[in-house]
């Protein structure tokens, strides 16, 4: 049977989310914004060198996006990407003025800035899998965090979640509509085809292995 299409393992129908306990999270090391203050906006998390939010600000001109990467080294190869942009031509149609590059912890920095209903979409692109059993808990969709991102998007919005590994996209799609109001929209298996969305995917395309992809849409709160 295609992963695809295997059933989520049955040791998932125990578990059940811890409460995220934002006090307990230490600050962050950038601040909101003021741009997004009262303006909804994308969130891309592990956004790496920032191959896939510069094209994403660049295809959509009138939607926000912040993208936030942890790691020095990635976080300096997406502003050096951008500054080559700005290098090439620095006008409306080359430069994306609606990207904003912050460089920080993800859970840190969402648990003191992420507002009720401020996001208009996620993008979680090939985030460390954790694969050892007694990894679980960093894995995402077990994490408490998605507790914030559930509360943070708007009514209607998107979380799309894409891995090389099938057991992730498998629990994905087990834990998120069960306990985070993110109700699946699709999945497919990315084609090779297309030109790849980060280093990663373009990674994984070359060595010729397969790559999931779900859309999740937030569920429309009940009044």
């Amino acid at each position: 049977m295609h992963p695809i299409q295997t059933a989520a393992a049955p040791n998932l129908e125990t578990w059940k989310p811890r409460r995220f306990q934002r006090h307990l999270v230490p600050a962050p090391r950038n601040g909101l914004p003021q741009e997004l203050l009262k303006s909804p906006y994308f969130l891309e998390i592990g956004s790496g060198t920032g191959r896939h939010a510069i094209q994403f600000a660049l295809d959509n001109p009138a939607l926000r996006i912040v993208a936030i990467e942890r790691t020095r080294t990635k976080s300096a190869k997406a502003r050096n990407l951008l500054e080559k942009l700005v290098a090439q031509g620095a006008n409306e149609h080359t430069t994306p003025q609606n990207l904003v590059l912050i460089r920080d912890d993800a859970i840190h920095w969402g648990a003191h800035h992420i507002e009720p209903s401020s996001l208009s979409g996620v993008f979680i692109l090939y985030p460390n899998p954790y694969p050892k059993a007694s990894q679980r808990n960093k894995r995402f969709h077990f994490m408490p965090f998605m507790e914030v991102l559930g509360e943070g998007m708007q009514d209607g919005a998107d979380l799309v979640l894409a891995t090389n590994e099938p057991s992730y996209f498998l629990e994905a799609l087990f834990i998120l509509p069960r306990f985070f109001g993110l109700d699946v929209v699709s999945k497919r298996i990315c084609d090779p085809r297309l030109n790849p969305r980060t280093n990663f995917e373009a990674h994984f395309f070359g060595l010729g292995l397969l790559c999931y992809e779900v859309t999740f849409r937030r569920r429309t709160r009940e009044l």
